[in-house]
């Protein structure tokens, strides 16, 4: 198998994904990205037919340079904002606005930075940078909104959100804490849920809303969850806390340790001048409402700051199959008569007899180009479905997939003996693993509608639409191993996926009994 030709074709996939992602449920990223891939489409159609040596490997170098690394380093932005890590964030910012010079990542690194310096206390540095930024025809809004969160003007604030669309995640950020901080906890909780969409752990957002739900037991957990904040953070949060629970009186404490902070000064006093009332003043179907939502609160950052699971049954086994292509290079890893003495499976069977063979064959692979791809895919679907879903899955799948599909094919592939095959790699399994994770999402989705799932499914359904291409087109690939592997990787996952939310249905009654 060339290396050259299956790198063409895993950037033509990743260059797929990202020019389909608007339709696949994704949000966009408005970089040039989309366009940028469909050049990337185009040009590997044009080598196709020009057959431009070395092609693959500069095509492959311009998608690290302007989208894999960028990608990357858009992704720790946007978790150091959440979790309000400002000065992690301010770098990252610079990072991928340096490698995506463009309009977009400049402004949010100069949004980033004024942000950033307002809440280290430089004022009158970030009030400059947010009237410079202000001048902006697209992206001066935004300044503007910044700019009067920083300065506690509330009212003035809801007025020129009022009306608009409120889609930008800045934006979302400062629109949940203006209805927070007037009360309006109806529309601050539907903003939350919007913005909720986008956290993959536990965040600042959620401190916030556990303050103006009035929810000290949330506060908390979200204040152990989240990186250590600053103290003038926390103070501030903790004395709106009190007000939301009716303790104005102790709530003067916090709030004027904040108002120490120069950064912290306006919205302290803004909030000394005017407490927000009580939770329990307020109407009953609000009240309602805020328990629900301090419930999901509570599950949500149960669930984002579950303990991250190292992945070790899928090291494990991509070990075992590193430690076999090892063993198997001193006698030649393309040698069709050294695979089969190792135990790669030889059709039909008498030619090189032994049951054992269906279990041997998973582990073995013909050459460095099969053993490379077959090890990436093992890490990348066994990671994610061990993290999600544990050890077991992750072994039952793989092994079940594995075993079965080099088992079914001694029944379904034709061959004699004077045109024999030899069946071998860890495709089958890979795939196992790949039709688990499909099985998961989907059982998953049945019972909770999370748009997660949802782009998580479309995302899985794009890589089996690239593998049938692949597979269409190289000849010596098994496409009955992989479909068979897939499927019986999905029927193992079935029953495994319903248990698992029979078992957290059981659970939420206690839960909710505990609460």
């Amino acid at each position: 198998m060339d290396p050259e030709y299956v790198l063409k074709w895993v950037i033509g996939a990743a260059s797929l994904f990202e020019f389909c992602k608007r339709w696949l449920g994704f949000r966009e990223r408005g970089l040039g990205w989309r366009w940028f891939a469909l050049g990337l489409l185009l040009l590997l159609a044009a080598d196709y037919w020009l057959r431009i040596p070395g092609a693959a490997y500069a095509l492959a170098l311009a998608w690290c340079a302007l989208v894999a690394v960028p990608s990357y380093a858009l992704v720790r932005r946007q978790r150091a904002l959440h979790a309000g890590q400002l000065a992690q964030a301010r770098r990252w910012a610079r990072c991928f606005a340096w490698l995506h010079p463009l309009e977009e990542p400049r402004f949010t690194a100069r949004w980033i930075e004024a942000r950033a310096l307002w809440e280290a206390g430089r004022v009158n540095d970030a009030e400059q940078l947010l009237h410079a930024l202000e001048k902006h025809p697209t992206f001066g809004e935004l300044a503007r909104l910044e700019g009067l969160r920083c300065e506690a003007r509330w009212s003035a604030l809801l007025e020129r959100l009022e009306g608009r669309s409120v889609e930008h995640p800045g934006t979302l950020g400062i629109a949940l804490q203006a209805y927070g901080e007037t009360g309006q906890l109806s529309q601050m909780l539907a903003t939350y849920e919007t913005l909720e969409r986008e956290l993959t752990s536990p965040a600042r957002p959620q401190l916030e809303v556990a303050a103006y739900l009035g929810s000290a037991s949330a506060f908390e957990l979200a204040l152990a969850k989240l990186r250590p904040l600053p103290p003038e953070v926390s103070a501030y949060f903790r004395g709106v806390l009190l007000q939301a629970a009716g303790d104005r009186l102790a709530a003067r404490t916090p709030l004027q340790e904040a108002e120490a902070h120069p950064g912290y000064q306006r919205r302290a006093l803004a909030r000394l001048r005017r407490p927000l009332d009580p939770i329990e003043s307020l109407p009953a179907p609000v009240r309602a409402h805020a328990r629900t939502s301090e419930q999901a609160l509570h599950f949500a950052l149960a669930r984002l700051s579950a303990p991250h699971r190292k992945p070790w049954a899928t090291w494990s086994l991509g070990a075992l199959i590193v430690l076999m292509f090892l063993l198997s290079v001193p006698g030649g890893s393309l040698d069709a008569t050294n695979l089969v003495e190792m135990g790669a499976l030889l059709l039909p069977q008498d030619l090189a007899p032994g049951a054992w063979r269906v279990l041997t064959a998973g582990f073995l692979h013909r050459g460095f180009t099969h053993f490379a791809v077959n090890l990436m895919l093992l890490l990348l679907f066994g990671s994610i479905l061990e993290r999600l879903w544990g050890w077991t899955a992750v072994l039952a799948c793989f092994s079940c997939a594995n075993v079965g599909s080099y088992w079914i094919a001694t029944w379904m592939v034709t061959a004699t003996p004077d045109r024999p095959e030899v069946l071998l790699g860890a495709s089958a399994g890979a795939y196992g693993l790949l039709g688990a994770l499909v099985v998961f999402d989907a059982v998953s989705y049945a019972f909770d509608r999370s748009p997660i799932l949802l782009r998580r499914m479309s995302l899985l359904a794009l890589m089996m639409l690239a593998q049938m291409l692949f597979d269409s087109f190289v000849p010596i690939v098994r496409t009955s191993l992989h479909w068979t592997g897939a499927a019986l990787g999905a029927l193992v996952a079935c029953p495994l996926a319903l248990r698992f939310w029979k078992r957290r249905g059981r659970e939420a009654p206690a839960r909710e009994s505990v609460g």
